[in-house]
């Protein structure tokens, strides 16, 4: 069956019947396989699933027995806190409200953020993005932040992240860490375990001198940063 930009509403009705949930989904071109139960969308698919998250690709399939979607080719989705997510091929496990991104990733997220990853996973639900793969997000005061791994809680607009962490800021300023929590909305990274390796001649006495700052936690808001419970050196490195 194949129709211009119709408009197909999904019932989806679970194993026991105690409720339903609609999808509604636009697309220039459907095909449905009555005997396996499977829907294929393609070219200019635009789908609003029962959160309210807003996904567009070019090609979608829908396993009706299996609550099961196939996304693929300039997949993005939206969720209502205005968080994008864009990818080449993606999964959506109905049944356990999860969204699969398979391979690279971006993320723009609402306040502005710049995530480049991989394989990550949208927990609709929880409403939690996360993924165990390395990851860098520019942020709105041009720190890069390299990541072993993320959580991102995408209501409240905060990263998480525990391993090996590593921060640049525009002044060439590097920052490692054991642990990070970064606050878009308070515009604030709190990093634990902390090194930092300072790049600016106003720390220096003499120009081969290696001014650095390792503390139990660093504050970066704005362009103030705090150090708690710090060691400071000029010495060469060992």
């Amino acid at each position: 069956m194949k129709n211009n930009f119709i408009l197909l509403l999904i019932l989806i009705v679970t194993a026991n019947n105690s409720f339903a949930e609609n999808f509604n989904i636009n697309a220039k071109n459907i095909t449905i396989d009555k005997k396996n139960e499977i829907t294929v969308f393609k070219d200019s698919v635009v789908i609003i699933d029962e959160k309210k998250n807003i996904i567009k690709s070019e090609f979608a399939s829908y396993d009706k027995k299996n609550d099961f979607f196939i996304l693929k080719n300039n997949v993005s989705i939206k969720d209502p806190q205005g968080n994008i997510l864009k990818s080449k091929e993606a999964n959506y496990d109905k049944k356990n409200n999860l969204y699969k991104i398979i391979g690279d990733a971006k993320i723009l997220t609402a306040e502005g953020y710049n995530v480049d990853t991989s394989d990550v996973t949208l927990d609709t639900f929880k409403r939690i993005l996360f993924s165990q793969k390395k990851t860098r997000i520019e942020d709105l005061q041009y720190n890069l932040i390299e990541l072993e791994n993320f959580e991102y809680l995408s209501v409240e607009n905060i990263f998480k992240s525990i391993g090996n962490i590593k921060i640049t800021d525009k002044l060439n300023n590097s920052y490692e860490f054991s642990q990070i929590y970064i606050d878009e909305k308070k515009r604030e990274i709190i990093g634990t375990d902390s090194k930092v390796f300072l790049n600016s001649e106003d720390f220096k006495i003499k120009k081969e001198n290696k001014p650095r700052v390792f503390s139990n936690t660093v504050s970066i808001k704005n362009s103030n940063t705090k150090f708690t419970k710090s060691v400071f050196t000029l010495c060469d490195y060992r």
